[in-house]
């Protein structure tokens, strides 16, 4: 698996805050997002390989991942990366609400 464009250009910077916001994670939470996003060697794991290597089922690993990215979403958690992102919701995911509309007609 190759590391995605976003691993490649991480800064030591921003790799330093990311650490500092793990260490705020409970240590199962900690463990499964460094292995899911290969923060200790660079290669992130599979579900699979991530269960395996802790000795937990998938099912268990799919829901620590949830939990954790879900605290790091959090604004006191996620505020320290706003100047490497350029905004302050780091990790927020957008709804979709389909094509942008232009002209500001609404159907």
């Amino acid at each position: 698996e190759m590391a995605t464009p976003d691993e490649d250009f991480m800064s030591q910077a921003l790799r330093g805050e990311v650490h500092n916001m793990l260490d705020a994670l409970g240590h199962n939470e900690r463990l499964v997002l460094t292995h899911r996003f290969g923060l200790d060697d660079g290669r992130p794991k599979s579900l699979r390989e991530t269960a395996e290597g802790m000795g937990v089922s998938r099912d268990v690993v799919r829901t620590v991942e949830a939990k954790a990215l879900n605290q790091l979403r959090q604004p006191r958690m996620n505020y320290r990366l706003k100047d490497y992102v350029g905004g302050q919701e780091a990790f927020a995911v957008e709804p979709d609400y389909g094509e942008p509309h232009h002209g500001g007609m609404h159907h």
